[in-house]
């Protein structure tokens, strides 16, 4: 900021200055102060528009920055929220799942066990007529030894 500096070339025209003997006081042309308070008047404005400009700027800044913070908080919590969601629907689907299969698994004990009985009915059947057709054989035999 140029006031700045011509406030710094004031002090150093201060220090320069001739001092009044037995006393801290110093003595100071007229016309170097007045133009010093000239050069700050004419750049004042131009200093002032520049650290408003700089204000304003800082403001958009740290409202953009917040923005942009709301931004990603919003967009993580929705990644997490969709995490968990997606997790939950691997649970429940794991669960039934294993709820499916032990039906299955049970449903098929089921029915090889009435396959068994069933086999096992068919194969008595069987066993007991072909024991009636062995005495019905056994039958003939004795009367075709008969004759």
């Amino acid at each position: 900021m140029e006031v700045i500096n011509i406030i710094n070339k004031f002090e150093d025209s201060i220090e320069e200055a001739t001092t009044l003997p037995f006393s801290s006081k110093k003595i100071l042309d007229k016309e170097l102060i007045e133009t010093f308070l000239e050069e700050m008047r004419c750049h004042l404005p131009e200093d002032i528009k520049k650290a408003k400009w700089i204000q304003d700027e800082r403001t958009k800044i740290l409202a953009d920055t917040k923005a942009e913070k709301e931004r990603i908080l919003a967009e993580t919590e929705e990644k997490v929220t969709q995490m968990v969601d997606e997790s939950e629907i691997v649970r429940q689907a794991e669960s039934k799942a294993t709820a499916i299969i032990n039906e299955a698994n049970e449903r098929a004990l089921g029915i090889k066990s009435g396959a068994k009985e069933y086999a096992s009915g068919i194969l008595e059947d069987m066993q007991h007529n072909l024991h009636g057709k062995l005495e019905e054989i056994e039958l003939n035999k004795r009367e075709l030894q008969k004759f």
